[in-house]
């Protein structure tokens, strides 16, 4: 199913099969550098535009690199009200926002608009966390974000569906470095599921804990801390996919 996203992508936008495969190879890589760094990673491995392109086809146009594996493991979270935040710890980080939405599990019910290059469940979850942290250019205002890469197509539908780039132009976004741990907006900057694996029902808040630790300036390896960051997002699904949850993370108070 997600490799059907990718074939729908490419024909709705024009792009050719190549041109949409080094795109999705551009994520791989750019996870990987990234999980690289990442103590808790399952792979460390650096890998190669050559070796994303020639690796095993799983589901075309996905290949062994496109694809994040199975996992297992467990997460949590204590979250308690702001004001009382300071007396667990000195430096707490607050929820700014957050949503959670569901769309019909069997994709021929969705609405007649259902194209599978976009995902209203995505769409609502994230606006709902916008408008209750206040957010109107994601693009611009958040400093990191967190995605579910089940698959790096599913990285990419994300970039669009949360507004971080325009529909059909991802793609542009990914080609000039938008999305790279330098880049203006910084994704999955601890290798995502694509290097952590996915436990499922934990990767969520896996994926809040590395947002959590950023926005303290307290990583696990320094070479991994981005420059100061104030405003993060972490979001899951799951799915063919048809639920989505999105929360927005900040070092400030109020």
């Amino acid at each position: 199913s997600f490799a059907l996203i990718a074939e729908k992508y490419a024909k709705k936008y024009g792009y050719t099969y190549d041109e949409l495969k080094e795109a999705l190879a551009r994520i791989d890589i750019k996870n990987h550098a990234n999980g690289s760094l990442s103590p808790k990673a399952h792979f460390h491995n650096v890998i190669t535009m050559e070796q994303v392109m020639k690796a095993a086809m799983i589901a075309s146009p996905l290949g062994l690199y496109d694809c994040c594996g199975t996992s297992d493991g467990a997460a949590c979270a204590i979250i308690v009200r702001a004001d009382l935040a300071e007396k667990y710890r000195s430096d707490p980080i607050y929820v700014k926002g957050f949503g959670c939405a569901t769309d019909m599990i069997t994709p021929h019910y969705r609405n007649r608009d259902f194209d599978w290059t976009s995902f209203e469940s995505l769409r609502t979850c994230a606006k709902m966390a916008y408008d209750m942290a206040g957010i109107t250019n994601p693009r611009e205002q958040l400093e990191l974000a967190e995605v579910h890469d089940c698959f790096s197509i599913t990285e990419l539908a994300i970039y669009e569906d949360f507004g971080f780039s325009k529909r059909g132009e991802a793609v542009k976004d990914i080609q000039a470095g938008f999305f790279e741990r330098t880049g203006g907006l910084p994704v999955n900057v601890d290798g995502g599921l694509k290097c952590f694996g996915h436990p499922v029902g934990a990767s969520g808040i896996r994926m809040t804990y590395e947002v959590y630790k950023q926005l303290q300036h307290k990583v696990d390896n320094p070479a991994r801390q981005l420059e100061d960051p104030h405003l993060g997002l972490s979001q899951t699904f799951g799915g063919p996919p048809q639920i989505a949850a999105c929360m927005i993370l900040g070092n400030q108070k109020g």
